[in-house]
């Protein structure tokens, strides 16, 4: 599939997720395109544009990404007007990575209480069982 086409189909996800003044205003004139056929380049018009869409649209870009079914695992966004900056380059999935890292963690701490709790039960089992009532 050509760069030309994914960012199209990407820009059609997009389009029909969000209103059309959001997209009108943060998306129509963006460009997209693949460089080392898994990244994924997307200028925007300014500086301003740019980092609205990294703090409010990284994930709505993730999920427009992961429709289109491409080989994409990084993109980045950057300015027509400074192109010569040094990118700042986005790892997918960086985000899920750490949430399922939470998890995992929270599922730890569970278990680590229900095994106390355990301990704690048997723990009272054998002290009625050292010291009957009489």
């Amino acid at each position: 599939m050509e760069s030309s086409d994914i960012w199209k189909q990407i820009l059609a996800y997009i389009e029909g997720q969000i209103s059309r003044p959001s997209f009108e205003t943060w998306f129509q004139n963006s460009r997209g395109y693949i460089k080392d056929e898994r990244e994924l380049i997307i200028e925007a018009e300014n500086e301003f544009a740019r980092d609205w869409l990294e703090s409010r649209y990284m994930s709505l870009i993730d999920e427009a990404i992961d429709e289109v079914k491409s080989d994409i695992d990084s993109y980045v966004i950057v300015t027509r007007e400074r192109m010569d900056e040094p990118m700042r380059k986005r790892r997918r999935f960086q985000e899920n990575e750490i949430t399922e890292m939470f998890q995992l963690l929270n599922e730890i701490l569970r278990e680590t209480q229900e095994v106390k709790e355990q301990n704690e039960k048997i723990m009272r089992m054998l002290e009625e069982l050292s010291f009957p009532d009489k």
